[in-house]
């Protein structure tokens, strides 16, 4: 693995400037995320001894964890951001040339497209103006029930309704004689 430049590259203000960046972005989370893992494989390892089956697991999902945190952080602490590297050589590249650093970069790569995305993009709006003509023709139809006028049940249910609305006006407490 290629190792990131350090020592007499970087001034001293740089390099104080560098540990201060680490120490924030890398140790505080590292000591934070670990008495996390720790406080959470102890809470778990006691479940486990309790009985609960499921905490056996956890007990071991928790380090598993935390090794990974230091894996991360050893990374990062050893190889740098990719950023970082991206900037060193840029940075080196000007004071050798005496050129922007913008002129320096390689230009992003254009990503090849096979043509699937144009083809499902043009399928989506299509069916989009599709839903939206189906939403507006919807809204012009009328939506009130079709009930035949003949029905003999609906009139006498009308009339009960009627009749019950008149006894017991909707909104007022019904009456205590019952």
């Amino acid at each position: 693995m290629p190792r990131r430049k350090q020592g007499p590259e970087l001034s001293p203000e740089e390099l104080k400037a560098k540990r201060k960046r680490d120490f924030w972005t890398l140790d505080i989370p590292l000591v934070f995320g670990l008495a996390l893992c720790t406080t959470f494989t102890i809470i778990e390892i006691v479940r486990a001894f309790d009985g609960n089956g499921r905490a056996l697991a956890y007990s071991f999902q928790w380090p598993t964890i935390g090794a990974i945190i230091i894996w991360i952080w050893f990374r990062y602490k050893r190889e740098g951001s990719p950023a970082e590297s991206d900037d060193e050589a840029a940075s080196e590249s000007v004071a050798r040339d005496g050129s922007s650093p913008e002129a320096t970069r390689a230009p992003a790569r254009k990503r090849r497209s096979l043509g699937f995305a144009d083809h499902y993009r043009s399928k989506v709006e299509e069916a989009g103006a599709e839903y939206a003509a189906a939403l507006h023709a919807a809204d012009e139809v009328d939506h009130s029930p079709v009930i035949p006028e003949t029905d003999e049940g609906l009139r006498d249910w009308q009339a009960y309704v009627a009749d019950l609305k008149r006894r017991e006006p909707p909104g007022h407490p019904p009456d205590a004689r019952s």
